[in-house]
Order: structure tokens, then sequence, then C-alpha cells
């Protein structure tokens, strides 16, 4: 995740699907993803990222914006 997240960010600055799979996997990576390089919402890592607290909050705050 760690690397697929970087290389997004920092090779693509941009979307890389064929690394949303490894990114999917892991809450931190996937809310940093959707934050940092999608500018919205990551679909595939919302299973995730629903089960840990802080970055459940950070992506309902931050990247959906429900709560203000």
């Amino acid at each position: 995740a760690w690397y697929s997240y970087n290389y997004a960010m920092y090779a693509l600055k941009g979307r890389f699907e064929m690394g949303e799979d490894a990114i999917s996997k892991d809450a931190k990576h996937s809310y940093y993803y959707a934050e940092d390089v999608l500018k919205g919402r990551f679909e595939m890592g919302e299973e995730v990222i629903s089960k840990d607290a802080k970055y459940s909050y950070s992506y309902d705050r931050h990247v959906t914006k429900t709560l203000l």
C-alpha cells in the first residue's frame, strides 16, 4: 500500500489504478490516497477505512465533508 500510494502521489501525481487493490487493504493509505491523490472519495477503500476510528473520522471530515 505504501509503495502504491507513494508512486501515485509523487511519480504519477494522480490516480494509480493498478495499485488501488493494494491501497484499499490499508486504512491509512486508503485515506491519504483519497485525500491527497484523488481529492475525493475512494470507494474501494471505504470498507477498510470504516474499521479504523481515526481514519474513518478524518475521511468523513476531510474527504466526504459531512462533518464540518
